[in-house]
């Protein structure tokens, strides 16, 4: 690679030959000579305004913001990283370029997050602080991709790329994770293009569109760097950028259209299979229920007698299997007592808890929910609170319990992956003050589950998810891995042993031949009631819509304020038998309305912030794909974001190889700038 015209020349050096002297002659003052050279010089040397960057960053940030909702304008996605690339081709580093980067950063993630604070205002300083930290990655991804472009001379179209994703995939695992937002996802609609997911997950798509940004910036003129501020103002007619040549041009041109259409040739044969074979008939409860009053004692009763009315409107006309309820809004808490442990000990633990409530049966929720799946003629999975107590153990957990007519609770699962500041305080000992940047205070604290668990409905096998573990690529590969190897799926630690009968009133589910069947669906329980009518209820369920397709095993969502669908293992969002509308927040009708589409027919978009039923029938993972692909792409499958990984350890070289060589003079300064 070179530049576009004097390549790592002194800044007092001209185009057409060595140093410039004084001028000399008769009538010539030296003194002036010497004066004329300074500024010449002193020109060369300028830094470009920190305008450039500034403006180049925000640009860039106005374009990610438009891709993703509440625009959604995903096109945008494939040109949206070009202002920010530019910087890396600049050959001498802007004054204070690294701090324009993180301000455009901050005002993208600021932006796009502040959906965040709707909840409560205690949130206001997690979105913030969430927002402040996110911005931090747009400046480590410049620094880390000019060091690999300009001290290990990788080609931008390969560094770019991998160091995007390796810095996505960072993220995503990071501090429990924030898998929200990743580049790929703008690609949601594009269904045909999306099925490589399978292969590479979502970092695959967003692999392609940085390489396309990283192509197209190499062949930007000079012109418009000088346009936009970002060359010094400079007396020498060529600029300090770094170029390739037209070759490399082409091949990275050439490397972005090829690879696109290889993933679109991958998803047209994916695509090219018999229809989807039909599975359990599902009833989606969504209330319309704002979390500030979910908890509220003196509406329990309404939100229980909204829900049942809301599943019992499809019980006679639709005959659904499954009624499903979102997170939480069974509104009382399942408690479940060890027979040994004393009044005291319940107290010291649960000191918000009356005894009574441990101790009389009518505060027992499981009768209700068994008699309610009775009513329905069908299984029940609801969201529910539960506290559990044994003589040593003690736990809060968020479950979702599965019911079946006369059995009862035949299973609980118990959620694995909590949201910070939400679910639980992160070094809450060390630092107490973190209580102040939670909706509940110091009272925070569920406690994880252990253990995946699997409810067997007749033939099918449902594996729950619960409120953003549909966000989590690799948890959710995790899970179904396990479910379908039998690896940890409905294995009870010791503290839950001991209890499980009389909770459950079933020693487990399924038997080991049962659990290595595949799963044949996912199903979320969700509240987004905390975030009102904003951009995060779409956000999510396009996350959430990747994981069917990185496992291949449709997705069932349930969700508080919506947008509640049945997606199946294209990534395609299923349109409904039946999408009964009860109205929105106060205005709860008894007769619904039964609209033929889930969509609004003004806007075109999926209906949400509404009570509502939606009855579908779950299209199964066909088992033929397996017989389809080969073995290596099973592994990959298996695994799933090894791509993603392997472009993470190639940024942890690109920053660590200058240094190893002895080449750490420029590179460290870049860094640490």
């Amino acid at each position: 690679m070179g530049a576009a015209a004097i390549p790592n020349q002194p800044a007092n050096s001209d185009t057409a030959g060595g140093p410039r002297q004084p001028a000399s002659g008769p009538g010539t003052d030296p003194s002036a000579s010497t004066a004329v050279s300074r500024i010449i010089d002193s020109a060369r040397q300028a830094d470009a305004p920190r305008v450039g960057p500034l403006t180049v960053t925000l640009l860039t940030a106005c374009l990610l913001w438009a891709t993703f909702f509440p625009l959604n304008q995903g096109w945008l996605g494939w040109v949206a990283l070009v202002p920010l690339l530019m910087l890396v081709r600049l050959e001498r580093r802007p004054k204070w370029m690294y701090r324009c980067v993180w301000l455009g950063g901050a005002a993208y993630w600021t932006v796009s997050l502040s959906w965040m604070r709707l909840g409560d205002l205690t949130m206001i300083p997690a979105w913030l602080a969430l927002a402040f930290y996110l911005s931090l990655y747009f400046p480590l991804f410049l620094a880390v991709t000019r060091r690999a472009v300009h001290r290990l001379r990788v080609p931008l179209a390969i560094a770019a790329p991998a160091v995007w994703v390796g810095i996505e995939y960072l993220r995503s695992h990071l501090l429990t994770g924030f898998g929200w937002y990743l580049l790929g996802h703008s690609q949601w609609e594009f269904t045909t293009l999306i099925q490589m997911a399978d292969l590479t997950g979502v970092y695959g798509i967003t692999l392609l569109m940085v390489l396309a940004s990283a192509a197209i910036t190499e062949l930007l003129p000079v012109g418009l760097y000088r346009k936009l501020r970002l060359l010094p103002p400079s007396l020498e007619v060529a600029a300090p950028l770094l170029t390739g040549s037209p070759r490399r041009q082409l091949v990275s041109v050439l490397a972005s259209v090829l690879l696109f259409s290889a993933a679109v040739t991958y998803g047209l044969q994916r695509r090219q299979r018999e229809e989807f074979p039909v599975g359990p008939r599902v009833t989606l409860v969504q209330g319309d229920f704002r979390s500030q009053v979910k908890h509220d004692e003196g509406r329990a009763e309404q939100i229980y007698l909204q829900h049942l009315a809301i599943g019992g409107a499809t019980v006679q006309s639709h005959r659904p299997q499954l009624v499903i309820w979102p997170e939480t809004m069974f509104p009382w808490t399942m408690l479940l007592a060890d027979e040994n442990v004393t009044d005291e000990q319940l107290k010291q633990a649960f000191p918000n808890t009356a005894i009574q409530g441990w101790r009389s049966p009518q505060a027992d929720v499981r009768p209700a929910l068994r008699d309610k799946a009775e009513q329905h003629g069908a299984a029940m999975i609801v969201g529910v609170a539960t506290q559990v107590a044994t003589p040593d153990f003690a736990a809060r957990y968020n479950s979702a319990a599965f019911v079946k007519p006369r059995a009862g609770i035949v299973g609980r699962y118990d959620k694995l992956h909590r949201v910070p500041f939400g679910e639980f305080i992160p070094f809450q000992r060390e630092l107490p003050f973190l209580s102040g940047v939670s909706a509940y205070g110091s009272a925070t604290g569920l406690t994880a589950g252990d253990h995946v668990e699997v409810f067997e409905l007749d033939q099918w096998r449902l594996v729950p998810l619960i409120c953003f573990e549909d966000t989590v690529p690799h948890l959710v590969r995790m899970m179904v891995n396990s479910a379908e190897t039998n690896e940890g799926a409905n294995e009870p630690t010791p503290n839950e042993s001991a209890t499980h009968d009389a909770r459950n009133g079933t020693s487990g589910v399924g038997t080991d031949t049962a659990l290595r069947r595949q799963v044949d669906v996912l199903v979320n329980l969700t509240n987004d009631g905390w975030f009102r009518d904003s951009s995060e209820q779409e956000q999510h369920l396009v996350t959430a819509l990747f994981r069917a397709i990185e496992t291949r095993t449709p997705l069932v969502r349930a969700v508080n304020t919506g947008i509640s669908a049945v997606i199946d293992g294209d990534g395609m969002i299923r349109e409904s038998i039946a999408w009964l509308d009860f109205g929105a927040g106060e205005e709860f009708k008894s007769q619904p309305t039964d609209h033929v589409t889930m969509r609004d027919s003004e806007t075109g978009r999926l209906r949400k912030s509404r009570h509502a039923a939606i009855v579908a029938d779950v299209p199964l993972r066909s088992s033929l794909w397996i017989l389809a692909l080969a073995f290596l792409i099973l592994l990959i499958w298996h695994y799933g974001d090894w791509l993603a990984a392997g472009c993470l350890l190639l940024t942890f070289v690109a920053i660590g190889f200058p240094v190893l060589r002895g080449r750490d003079t420029d590179a460290t300064a870049e860094a640490k700038a």
